[in-house]
């Protein structure tokens, strides 16, 4: 459209695209999926076919990080049958055959909030962390090859409790620098209707009658529960708190940890090997999940009940970890990330 219609501006939409673009990528260059509805959801997901605008845009800026991710992107095994689409800006723009950009590392670091997305991308060496308002997995981390595929917070309270942020704000240092994000789930917004009343008269047999007789019917509706969930950056991890207001009380909760497997789980003097599809409790103190390489430190537990598949709860596909608890919820807990040590069996945090 730029080319075409002469506004050489509309470029500018392009390059936010592929700053997006960039910062939604984790280290090993596959695309952040932790929030997706889509079926791509949790799974492994390399953007091919965005070398080629990587690629023309980085000919137009000469800009060599753009150059550095379309090179990445075309060597990471993308299927040839797809490359027809890399000609197009060869064949728009003759000057790309000869004309040499050069290539320059992309940063090591990237931490932005993308206000309107309501997205929170963190981005350090071999950390990739994400925090997202408007989906039930509101917070994703990777270090290495240790994977926290999500963080989901849950009330069962008629299919309202499912935590999903319907108000993302993030928190700046005086520097402008993200350091954390503030998510609010609204109550008000879900559906509380829980009986329906009787009307005092007969209704007639049949769907329509029954339809319209729900219309004019009285219904007990349970007041709204609201739901936040504080993320705070921390010292080679994140420290987080989730609280409740609602007017009703003994509400179960849980907050859910999902692991990518196999790994290897430790608390309170055991180590077992566990893999997708396992759940377990952390009851108290701190539990370890790590592979040879890398690994994640949770905690403090809680037992308030032993829930496996809580009702109205969205499980992860990975190994689970619960922590349980009862409204009022005002849980402070916390996440670190580091080197897992063989030869010292333990996590060293930088």
């Amino acid at each position: 459209m730029a080319d075409h219609l002469g506004r050489l501006e509309l470029l500018d939409y392009v390059r936010r695209s592929l700053d997006m673009a960039l910062a939604l990528m984790h280290p090993d260059f596959s695309v952040v999926t932790s929030f997706s509805r889509r079926g791509d959801s949790a799974a492994r997901v390399v953007p091919h076919l965005l070398a080629e605008s990587f690629f023309d845009m980085s000919q137009r800026d000469l800009n060599g990080v753009y150059a550095t991710v379309a090179d990445t992107l075309v060597e990471d095994g993308y299927d040839r049958e797809l490359s027809l689409a890399f000609i197009m800006p060869f064949l728009t723009k003759s000057e790309y055959l000869t004309q040499q950009v050069t290539r320059e590392p992309i940063p090591e670091s990237i931490n932005v909030a993308f206000q309107d997305s309501r997205v929170w991308r963190l981005r350090e060496g071999v950390l990739s962390a994400t925090a997202a308002a408007g989906s039930t997995n509101p917070l994703a981390v990777r270090y290495g090859d240790a994977e926290l595929t999500s963080v989901r917070v849950c009330g069962s309270y008629y299919n309202s409790g499912q935590f999903s942020a319907d108000v993302f704000e993030p928190v700046l240092s005086a520097g402008g620098d993200v350091t954390g994000v503030r998510l609010f789930h609204k109550g008000e917004l879900r559906m509380l209707r829980c009986n329906d009343l009787p009307l005092g008269r007969s209704v007639p047999w049949g769907v329509e009658a029954f339809n319209a007789a729900n219309k004019v019917r009285d219904h007990v509706f349970l007041p709204p529960i609201d739901v936040s969930l504080d993320i705070d950056r921390a010292d080679s991890g994140f420290d987080l708190r989730v609280r409740t207001e609602c007017e009703m009380d003994r509400i179960t909760f849980q907050i859910e940890f999902c692991f990518r497997g196999p790994g290897q789980w430790e608390n309170d003097g055991q180590v077992i090997g566990v893999t997708d599809g396992q759940t377990a409790i952390l009851k108290k103190g701190y539990g370890l999940f790590h592979t040879d390489s890398y690994g994640f430190r949770i905690g403090p537990g809680a037992e308030a009940h032993r829930m496996w598949q809580m009702r109205a709860a969205q499980a992860g596909p990975g190994f689970r970890v619960l922590i349980t608890l009862e409204a009022p919820v005002d849980h402070r807990f916390d996440i670190s990330y580091g080197v897992w040590s063989i030869a010292m069996n333990e996590l060293i945090t930088v």
